[in-house]
């Protein structure tokens, strides 16, 4: 049985893709798009996690764009298309671990009360490491903008004590794609220090 050159193409890469399925892995298919993940600092010392390489720091005047509040987050890393974002606020609140999943909730409930208009898709918590001592509270919603709607995920969870705020968002079709990935992306946030929790 003969395959056409395009049939060739396509099982390559849909073998390419079952290999490299971590950002972990030398590279991951997202979507079409092949990406290489690297760890980053995010706010030294106290915070590194795992970015794709290309992503780059969103322009002071689309940040003001894309959160109008003067309470946006402190980091916003976007692709070359500004199409897919992460963002990312490190409080001083103190906070332990076995809070994470009621601080969650607390924050899901107010966003409910705030933002009725709003889709809410799901919610949880997952354990970040296989000792399973980190945990990673998250939601996930959409809502509605002048170009269609969002998609986002917010999660939270305690670094050095302190609560990490994590925000993705994409439209729905990179969201669908980009979700296990961007769910990685915030279990990968660690202590910057040498000796913190990983």
């Amino acid at each position: 049985m003969k395959f056409t050159e395009k049939e060739i193409e396509a099982m390559r890469k849909a073998a390419l893709m079952e290999e490299h399925k971590s950002i972990r892995s030398e590279y991951v298919y997202i979507g079409d798009e092949r990406l290489e993940f690297m760890e980053q600092d995010l706010f030294e010392p106290y915070v590194r996690i795992m970015l794709p390489k290309t992503f780059l720091k969103l322009p002071e005047a689309f940040a003001k764009k894309m959160y109008p509040s003067e309470s946006r987050p402190e980091v916003i890393k976007t692709n070359p298309s500004m199409t897919v974002n992460f963002a990312f606020s490190y409080f001083d609140t103190g906070i332990k671990m076995d809070e994470v999943a009621t601080c969650t909730n607390y924050y899901l409930a107010t966003m409910r009360r705030m933002y009725p208009g709003n889709r809410y898709l799901e919610n949880g918590e997952r354990f970040m490491d296989e000792k399973r001592t980190r945990i990673l509270g998250w939601y996930a919603f959409s809502n509605p903008t002048l170009d269609g709607h969002r998609y986002n995920i917010h999660a939270f969870t305690e670094i050095e004590g302190k609560l990490l705020f994590c925000i993705f968002n994409a439209s729905k079709e990179k969201y669908e794609a980009w979700k296990p990935y961007a769910l990685e992306v915030f279990d990968s946030a660690r202590s910057g220090r040498k000796g913190g929790n990983i």
